[in-house]
């Protein structure tokens, strides 16, 4: 038989334990059809592990026989890897922070120059990405998430909520008029997400009211979007913290539509304990903290 290796079987316990391919596929930060190709890919190679019972999957026999040895598999893949995980954050030169391009650059950016003060001897690298970079697999030592936090082998706390609103510029306004309900969107230029945004809470709320909606414009990026925005393209929905700044455009409907995700600070349970991980989670809790009323779009 061909070789299984244990993220194969990560796949097979994450359905075990969530029962739906969706629900799994929350619980590892990736994609359902993803979660879809490796159970197939697994069930190739060893057999049988699920039967559908409705939308849920159900453990066959053999699925059962094996399981108990997965379980000690994956004890003793954790064991391992917080053994190498302390070797490798106590030797490495920066802490690796993974979080969303737009927390990146409009958040994280401009406080590191505060953090070089106060913590001269930290020094970070940002990762940017959806879906998040792997705290579990050494991709990254920290996450600061939106949304959930992906994997509840994780610890950290939720530190806040990121409201979005609805935004557009002003000479969009000028030249379209005010929208007066969200039904009036659909009379509207909607500028639209795709690609890795375009199942983000705040969008599909949008879509309720938009479906007869036109569409100038289509981005997979939240910062593309914003740079159409401030020229005019349409209306979109858009995170707070990064838009309102910005002088020439303008927050719209904010008593019909406001959308909250949860904020969270996460790291890998094997290195928490270690002093510069401590300091870095300390100094990201207390800023993340600070700028509650500027993530929700209170300030």
């Amino acid at each position: 038989m061909e070789r299984v290796s244990w993220d194969d079987y990560r796949f097979f316990l994450a359905v075990v334990r969530h029962r739906t391919l969706s629900a799994a596929a929350r619980a590892l930060d990736v994609t359902q059809p993803t979660v879809g190709r490796r159970i197939e890919a697994l069930q190739s190679r060893v057999g049988a592990l699920f039967d559908r019972d409705g939308s849920n999957l159900v453990v066959t026999p053999l699925g059962q026989e094996i399981l108990g040895f997965v379980e000690e598999m994956e004890r003793q893949h954790a064991a391992v890897h917080r053994c190498v995980e302390r070797e490798r954050v106590e030797g490495q030169a920066s802490i690796r922070v993974t979080t969303t391009f737009g927390l990146a650059t409009r958040w994280l950016a401009p406080l590191l120059e505060e953090f070089r003060t106060s913590a001269p001897e930290l020094s970070f690298a940002v990762q940017t990405g959806i879906p998040l970079a792997d705290l579990l697999h050494r991709e990254a030592d920290i996450a600061i998430r939106m949304g959930t936090p992906g994997d509840d082998q994780l610890v950290g706390t939720r530190v806040g909520r990121v409201g979005c609103g609805l935004y557009a510029a002003e000479r969009y306004l000028e030249e379209h008029g005010h929208p007066t309900s969200l039904e009036a969107l659909a009379n509207h230029h909607i500028v639209e997400s795709e690609g890795e945004i375009a199942d983000l809470v705040q969008v599909r709320a949008l879509r309720r009211f938009t479906g007869g909606a036109a569409s100038r414009f289509a981005a997979d990026n939240v910062s593309v979007q914003i740079a159409a925005l401030e020229r005019g393209v349409g209306i979109a929905t858009i995170p707070c913290f990064m838009v309102d700044h910005l002088p020439e455009v303008r927050r719209i409907l904010s008593d019909e539509f406001a959308v909250f995700v949860d904020l969270w600070l996460l790291v890998n349970p094997s290195i928490k304990e270690l002093p510069n991980i401590r300091k870095a989670m300390d100094l990201l809790r207390e800023a993340l903290l600070r700028d509650r009323a500027r993530f929700e779009g209170t300030a």
